[in-house]
């Protein structure tokens, strides 16, 4: 189990890892799980301002990203992107630039279905939305 809290807390400075990560695995609901299992066990190597610590660590990983990601729904490419124009959303825009966003993004994990959506996804950014660029660079 420490070795699982120590590996996750150097992940958790990784925002890319824990954007993948995190849709794929309920990562808090280990930790919380954890956290319920010391107050039965007394376990002397967890404590809980360390999980506490690290929840806190992977929450503020997926929040300044600008996406969230609802571990719930385990599977599912989770990661909302959101627009504004001038302060003020646009719905169509945004909708249609989501959907060619998806598109490129399932495109590439055609090709490399390793990788993960929010990695396929800065990559995407990086590169202006180029998935040619993206799939050479990768």
């Amino acid at each position: 189990m420490d070795q699982f809290i120590e590996t996750l807390t150097s992940a958790s400075f990784e925002k890319n890892f824990i954007n993948d990560y995190c849709p794929q695995y309920a990562v808090e609901k280990d930790l919380e799980e954890l956290s319920k299992n010391n107050e039965l066990t007394q376990f002397e190597s967890l404590d809980k301002t360390r999980i506490d610590y690290l929840k806190s660590l992977i929450q503020s990983s997926i929040s300044t990203d600008g996406k969230s990601c609802d571990i719930s729904n385990e599977g599912k490419d989770l990661c909302q992107i959101g627009g504004q124009v001038n302060g003020v959303e646009s719905s169509d825009e945004v909708n249609e630039v989501d959907v060619e966003l998806e598109s490129q993004i399932q495109y590439i994990r055609e090709i490399i279905p390793e990788l993960g959506a929010g990695f396929v996804h800065k990559c995407l950014e990086f590169y202006n939305l180029d998935n040619e660029k993206v799939l050479n660079a990768i």
